[in-house]
């Protein structure tokens, strides 16, 4: 996974966050960047670390062996993993798992079946980036998971933020504008300061910034392109989930599809073949 070059400071952090702390990343993920730094990391020392977290192992695992992977053989323990992926690789699933275990407990919304849409949107984001023939998949994978992250720790915060949800609902706002205009900071925010505090790759928190920002949906620019396929990955993997669940399509599908597949060179009726392949591999990973 490549790294950011730096962690935003504590004062921009705290001054657009209003009061909502970036929980530090996990010892187990700070000796695992250390390894991955190396030219040539310790392979039996990467699986060491990750091993000794029982419940990061078996999460990292699980991912692995879903068929959004599209692995050729089931891995059985993080020592074969690593030797079949490299530490690069594995870090990056390693964190997005982390995340999960970190952010847990109780708050205004269930985080519980957050996490279960959260981990669903992340295996639709490594499925579709596979078929569109990326690499990087587990970059995919964490931008899945960290992209709303900061719902979660607004409902935690906040115990009306449930209802502050309902009223998005109901009006033409953006759920990012209505968090504002409440909190003063907004989860897209709040999951692009996270991510980088945890040295997720750029394109993955510049995607998370921007996610909800219509008017910055597609940037130009060469520059742009590695971020510009994480949006429209991440956006046709939310419009999935919708479908999946017995939704039409997600609010700005409307809006945005034609852009979004017209940037990836989909034809419509290509992208309906994938909803339904993506849609059987969600069941089949429940």
């Amino acid at each position: 996974m490549t790294t950011t070059d730096s962690s935003p400071s504590a004062d921009k952090m705290e001054s657009m966050l209003n009061g909502i702390k970036i929980p530090p990343q996990p010892k187990v993920l700070s000796e695992l960047r250390e390894q991955a730094g190396k030219g040539f990391p310790n392979m039996q020392l990467v699986a060491q670390i990750i091993s000794r977290d029982v419940s990061l192992s078996a999460s990292v695992i699980k991912i692995i062996n879903s068929p959004f992977y599209g692995l050729n053989q089931r891995v059985s323990s993080i020592q074969q993993a690593v030797m079949l992926l490299g530490a690069d690789k594995l870090m990056g699933l390693a964190t997005a798992a982390a995340l999960r275990q970190t952010i847990k407990g109780k708050g205004s919304i269930s985080i519980e079946k957050f996490w279960e849409r959260a981990a669903d949107i992340a295996n639709l984001c490594m499925g579709l980036a596979r078929s569109c023939h990326y690499s990087k998949l587990d970059e995919f994978y964490a931008l899945g998971l960290f992209h709303d992250s900061g719902v979660a720790m607004l409902a935690q915060h906040f115990p009306n933020y449930k209802e502050i949800q309902a009223e998005a609902n109901t009006t033409r706002e953006s759920i990012t504008d209505v968090e504002d205009k409440h909190y003063q900071t907004d989860h897209a925010t709040i999951g692009y300061f996270l991510s980088k505090s945890w040295y997720l790759p750029d394109a993955v928190a510049h995607t998370i910034r921007d996610h909800h920002d219509l008017d910055h949906l597609l940037l130009p620019g060469a520059e742009n392109d590695e971020r510009n396929g994480m949006m429209c990955i991440l956006r046709m993997a939310t419009n999935i989930h919708y479908s999946a669940n017995r939704v039409s399509s997600e609010p700005d599908w409307d809006i945005i599809g034609s852009q979004i597949l017209g940037y990836m060179q989909i034809q419509e009726e290509e992208y309906e073949d994938m909803i339904l392949d993506m849609t059987d591999k969600l069941a089949a990973s429940r």
